[in-house]
């Protein structure tokens, strides 16, 4: 069994040393059986995960199963390497985020009412530390609420407790998210590092801020009021701002031609609905699929470092094992591995083609009038 001490210094010999150094492979070795661990406390956090919305959701008809997912997943050699890199006060041994769980939920009530009952009574889930970005959005316009919580390991006694992170969002918010990883794959590019073109950062900050605006405000929801307060002067302006970007930029068009190169090889029955693991396997214009049954007699923890170490050292793609409750929502789950940003532009072009049919915003103190759209004409003044 692997010791604190030796994940230390495998972040270190991670951190700093090239593949090809002799210590290199042994400190992969460290990683991959420490990232392994993670497995056992991950299933705990999805079934309380999976028993909260059964009981509060689903139960009692707020939405059907396939309008949730909850996916985990292991953090990719590559990505951890880029971690230890930019936080050098980081070590391997207090990473987080090893082990990853994703609930994605209809709407902020939903989240809401998660996060209100999570983990629940008789829980032997901790809970350290919580990040609200959805109150509190990320300068760039990421929005999602984080969990960093440390769960009972009862498959390793070397590691009696692990750290994971858990994060809940809506469709809306995965989305968006979304849409940032595949441009920045589309520019070769991180938006995480700040390593970013600024069109394109200045792109989805707007994007972020309507979709917010699309989230919480009822101005989506009231076609037919006639506001006549100046507050809502500013949403519309940030509307305006975005539709004029957009169309200098021809951001989404863009998108839609990378969603649209992207080839999928899908190595599956869809016509079950199986709950299991899989390998995402991404590599440029094409994304293979394979799934891991329980019991398989194939050596996939062999193929993984076998293949993960040569995408590593030639960056010619990516590997990405997760367990997911249903076959079909694979591409839902992690739809940044096949480059799919359809959700994003259908959420984004509606609400730029959105079409008010009688808004009129006056100066409450003058009664000059701010703002009018007509429906009927399409014109704004």
């Amino acid at each position: 069994m692997i010791t604190k001490t030796a994940i230390k210094n495998a972040g270190k010999v991670l951190r700093t040393s090239d593949l090809d150094d002799p210590e290199y492979s042994h400190a992969y070795d460290v990683l991959a059986e420490y990232r392994q661990a993670h497995d056992a406390v991950l299933r705990i956090v999805n079934m309380r995960c999976r028993k909260i919305i059964e009981t509060h959701f689903i139960k009692k008809n707020r939405f059907q199963v396939d309008d949730f997912f909850i996916a985990q997943r292991l953090k990719r050699l590559e990505s951890i390497v880029i971690k230890l890199e930019r936080f050098q006060n980081m070590g391997l041994e207090t990473m987080q985020d090893i082990g990853g769980i994703r609930v994605m939920l209809p709407s902020l009530q939903d989240v809401a009412l998660f996060i209100g009952k999570f983990p629940g009574m008789r829980s032997n889930i901790q809970i350290k530390k919580t990040f609200d970005y959805i109150t509190t959005p990320k300068e760039e316009g990421y929005r999602s609420y984080h969990y960093v919580l440390e769960v009972p390991n009862p498959k390793n006694e070397s590691l009696p407790r692990l750290k994971v992170e858990l994060q809940v969002r809506t469709k809306v918010q995965h989305a968006w998210a979304t849409a940032v990883e595949v441009a920045g794959f589309m520019q070769k590019q991180s938006f995480k590092t700040g390593d970013w073109n600024d069109d394109w950062k200045v792109f989805f900050e707007l994007s972020s801020k309507v979709l917010m605006l699309f989230e919480n405000d009822d101005l989506f929801m009231n076609r037919n009021t006639s506001f006549k307060s100046s507050e809502i002067l500013p949403q519309l302006t940030l509307i305006s701002e975005l539709k004029d970007y957009e169309k200098k930029g021809k951001f989404l068009q863009k998108l839609k031609h990378l969603n649209h190169s992207i080839r999928t090889v899908e190595n599956w029955d869809t016509s079950k609905r199986i709950k299991g693991f899989y390998l995402i396997q991404e590599f440029e214009k094409q994304t293979n699929i394979l799934p891991i049954f329980q019991g398989e007699a194939f050596p996939y923890e062999d193929y993984i470092k076998l293949k993960e170490l040569d995408l590593q050292k030639n960056k010619t793609g990516q590997i990405l094992k997760i367990e997911i409750d249903d076959i079909k929502k694979i591409k839902r789950a992690y739809p940044n591995f096949f480059g799919d940003i359809t959700a994003f532009v259908h959420f984004l072009e509606h609400v730029i083609s959105y079409k008010f049919k009688n808004i009129k915003l006056s100066d409450p103190n003058t009664g000059e009038v701010l703002f009018e759209y007509d429906e009927n004409k399409d014109t704004e003044s």
